[in-house]
């Protein structure tokens, strides 16, 4: 209680802070009153500080934010925080006085901004410091700096200037969720953005979520979260690759994608492109020219792929994603299909090993945004931590690059 403080210590001023604190970033709004409550005190070093009770009674704020604002002090050396006993000055108490002492004639000696730069009026305009958190999913057992992470973070930093922001690699899916919510909580970014599978990072965002630090969905669509999410507009592009076959005379074209674990909403997304992209060129949706396959990339799957276009027959096939294309390699090694001259291919995702399952044929791609994607993120952690809206959904367009893996047509298919 302030009372039993201010009974123990008779000669300190009574700390308060001015009513208009703002909504946001309140811990950081709140460390210079803080500040200024020890220069005008009779402290030194070692003596009990303010409890977080205490502040929290001074402040009517949570004791969320009164921790933060206590760490950031914590951080700088003015105070001192033993678990289970209290808090205590630290020694930069010291040092302020001793720069005020050595200053006599400065108007400005008595004022916080002297012993922090950050809040000099030469800084007052500059933004502060966004630390956002990534969590990231890679690919399989590929490691971090593959082509669907990479470019995610680069992305990120590009950004990273003009937004006025610092990039923390919290950790990937495969590390253990209890891991990662330790590292949550002794990091404590400002912003959390995870991306990849969102099954995979549901502890950490649940645990972010709870302890009130803004979070970003980014790559998968994942509606169900309720958080501001970005992704690629997967159902627009597997609607364009089939206008892109179409315009090249294909009238029979397949659907192949892998419904392997973790895979969320886009797997859909990119079959209802397809069958959208059917429909919008007046041919007739078949199911029958759709093909999922039900094991990872091996030989028995690559098998139920031969008899799938034995069977129905496709002039062109489009590949949901790497693990559905890795079939084709089993396919092109024994030179049972040739691309493009007995299959016309379109993939999704610029999986650099997509040349060589298709028989060294540089591929026809549907490139993720993903450099976008983190550029947007970044903006859109900025407004989060200043406390503006962003928008609940965010698609970004896909890019197709063409490759030499489709052939043009000379019949004209009824």
């Amino acid at each position: 209680m302030l009372s039993n403080f201010r009974e123990n210590n008779l000669d300190m001023p009574l700390f308060s802070v001015p009513a208009d604190l703002p909504k946001y970033r309140v811990a950081e709004a709140l460390r210079p009153h803080l500040i200024e409550f020890l220069l005008n005190g009779n402290f030194s070093i070692g003596d009990r500080f303010l409890s977080d009770r205490e502040v929290m009674e001074a402040t009517g704020r949570s004791r969320e934010t009164i921790r933060r604002a206590l760490s950031l002090l914590q951080q700088e050396g003015w105070i001192e925080r033993r678990g289970g006993v209290g808090t205590f000055v630290g020694p930069r108490l010291v040092m302020a006085k001793q720069q005020r002492q050595n200053a006599p004639s400065n108007p400005n000696a008595d004022k916080v901004a002297s012993f922090d730069a950050t809040t000099s009026p030469d800084h007052r305009n500059e933004r502060q410091l966004l630390r956002l958190a990534a969590v990231v999913g890679s690919v399989g057992s590929m490691p971090l700096a593959n082509w669907f992470v990479a470019p995610f973070l680069h992305g990120i930093d590009s950004a990273a200037i003009e937004e006025h922001l610092s990039l923390e690699l919290l950790g990937s899916h495969m590390i253990r969720s209890d891991e990662l919510s330790e590292r949550l909580r002794r990091h404590r970014p400002d912003v959390l953005v995870c991306f990849g599978p969102p099954l995979a990072h549901a502890t950490v965002i649940g645990q972010a979520q709870r302890e009130r630090i803004p979070c970003i969905a980014a790559s998968v669509r994942v509606p169900e979260l309720e958080i501001p999410n970005v992704y690629e507009d997967s159902i627009e592009a597997a609607a364009r690759a089939v206008r892109y076959l179409f315009e090249k005379g294909h009238r029979r074209i397949g659907f192949v994608q892998a419904a392997v674990t973790n895979h969320g909403w886009w797997v859909f997304d990119r079959q209802e492109g397809y069958r959208r992209g059917t429909i919008e060129c007046g041919m007739t949706y078949d199911t029958g020219l759709t093909l999922w396959l039900s094991n990872e990339p091996n030989e028995e799957s690559a098998r139920m792929l031969e008899a799938f276009i034995a069977d129905k027959h496709p002039t062109a096939l489009i590949f949901g994603g790497g693990q559905s294309a890795a079939n084709m390699q089993w396919l092109t090694t024994s030179r049972k299909i040739r691309v493009p001259d007995d299959l016309s291919v379109i993939a999704f995702d610029p999986d650099p090993r997509n040349e060589a399952r298709m028989g060294g044929v540089r591929v026809t791609t549907i490139e993720l945004p993903l450099h976008e994607i983190g550029r947007t993120v970044a903006a859109m952690a900025r407004s989060l931590a200043e406390g503006r809206s962003v928008a609940a959904a965010t698609a970004l367009p896909c890019h197709m690059i063409e490759g030499n893996s489709v052939k043009v047509l000379k019949r004209e298919f009824n």
